[in-house]
């Protein structure tokens, strides 16, 4: 399972503060659209690819004590992350799994009436397979919403300037490291009809980073990437330290006006037709 460990980001302690950020731009349209959707009180939900479990926690709320989330992830690490969340916003509700998204022989065929993914399918190299194991386990009219990319370039910083274009090529050599694919998000509707899904909703989200908090994304990015970019010889670590540092002026100048990944919000259904 070598496409498992393509993987370029950082991950558990060393990540979470980068996801804080990411959970505060994008938590807030993933549940609406999680409502939009149709995810209610008493369903059994799997939130593939999982993070950091902030979004577990707020599907958990969704879908009350009734209900019930699967939270899967291939890192163990954030996995013991998850734990330590879920339990401080009382998520009772939630029970961890740690699987590959490849491989969901562990999981009941039919069983789960959704399943959430963000941010995963745009770090792996076999979407499709992924796809095959979420129809799989969805049951017949069940519902699937992904949050994914479209591309390195809708990351922008006005007025630029030369580390800044460095970040986004960062970003561009991340995507190639990894053989996987960024501007994912605008292919998933075809994606999706070609495994016998029925699109019924697409979205887009482009959002604006206005604070200091916000705004420290850029710097976050390249301190998760260091350790691969740098062991691949990508870049120097000294090369990382000078761009990290030059992103800090864009944190307390309000005259940077700057936008963070661009994402398709698509839902789907498994068709009644469809019994694996």
């Amino acid at each position: 399972m070598s496409q498992e460990y393509s993987y370029a980001i950082a991950v558990g302690k060393k990540d979470e503060e980068r996801l804080k950020v990411l959970n505060n731009l994008y938590n807030p349209v993933s549940l609406e659209f999680l409502k939009d959707m149709g995810i209610q009180k008493g369903m059994k939900v799997l939130d593939l690819g999982c993070g950091s479990g902030i979004m577990s926690s707020e599907i958990a709320k969704l879908i009350s004590k009734n209900g019930k989330v699967i939270a899967l992830d291939i890192n163990e690490k954030q996995l013991e992350i998850e734990k330590k969340i879920t339990k401080i916003h009382g998520a009772e509700n939630v029970e961890f799994c740690y699987l590959s998204a490849y491989d969901f022989s562990k999981l009941e065929k039919n069983s789960f009436d959704a399943v959430f993914c963000r941010f995963l399918l745009m770090h792996v190299q076999n979407a499709d397979l992924i796809l095959e194991n979420i129809k799989k386990i969805l049951k017949p009219n069940g519902k699937l919403i992904l949050i994914e990319t479209l591309g390195d370039y809708s990351i922008t910083c006005y007025p630029s300037f030369k580390e800044f274009e460095e970040f986004i090529e960062l970003g561009v050599k991340q995507f190639q490291l990894q053989k996987s694919d960024s501007s994912i998000g605008y292919k998933l509707p075809e994606i999706l009809k070609s495994h016998g899904f029925n699109v019924s909703d697409i979205r887009f989200f482009h959002p604006v980073l206005k604070t200091p908090f916000e705004k420290k994304l850029f710097r976050l990015d390249v301190e998760s990437l260091t350790d691969a970019i740098s062991k691949e010889k990508i870049e120097s670590r000294k090369k990382l330290q000078t761009i990290q540092k030059a992103l800090t002026r864009i944190e307390n100048n309000d005259n940077y006006v700057a936008t963070y990944y661009e994402v398709a919000l698509v839902g789907a259904v498994k068709p009644k037709d469809i019994q694996k």
